[in-house]
């Protein structure tokens, strides 16, 4: 940045101000003011050393991205066998259960078919005896009808001969 210390002096020059304080002041102004300006040399330097910060930070950022996500990778891979393993084990378990469950089932069953196999056995001595029953009742039953007709005989003859 350019600094004109011939016309900073000058102004206070027009109101009076001696020439040699003028250009002290101008000079002071120039040396306090420009110190601290920067240049289009200094900015491009900043800017330059900030690029190359920045690419240093990007690189280390995908770095340590790239190894979260290689960590990440491997967690799951750890994670993923591990439950294969206990879904195996799982799988494993209820088959047994399953078998187990299975085998049960078909001992109740045979049981259940021996007692069927007992009731029908009961059923059929029964029904043998029912119809041994039914033959006697049977026997009976014609030999009180027999009886009645017999007796109706003797009463229908006996009314006859009182007729």
């Amino acid at each position: 940045m350019a600094f004109d210390t011939l016309k900073f002096a000058h102004r206070p020059e027009q109101v009076g101000v001696p020439r040699d304080q003028a250009e002290t002041h101008a000079e002071l102004a120039r040396d306090m003011i420009i110190a601290d300006v920067a240049t289009k040399a200094d900015l491009a330097a900043t800017a330059s050393a900030s690029k190359a910060d920045l690419a240093v930070a990007v690189k280390d950022l995908k770095a340590d991205l790239a190894a979260a996500v290689k960590d990440l990778k491997a967690d799951l891979a750890a994670t993923a066998s591990a439950s294969k393993v206990d879904l195996a084990a799982a799988v494993k378990d209820l088959k047994a259960d399953l078998a187990t469950a299975v085998k049960d089932l078909q001992a109740g069953l045979a049981a259940s078919k021996a007692d069927l196999a007992a009731a029908v056995k009961d059923l059929q001595g029964s029904d043998a005896e029912l119809r041994a029953e039914l033959k006697l009742l049977e026997q009976r039953m014609t030999v009180r009808l027999g009886a009645m007709m017999a007796g109706a005989v003797g009463i229908i003859v006996a009314a006859q001969k009182f007729l």
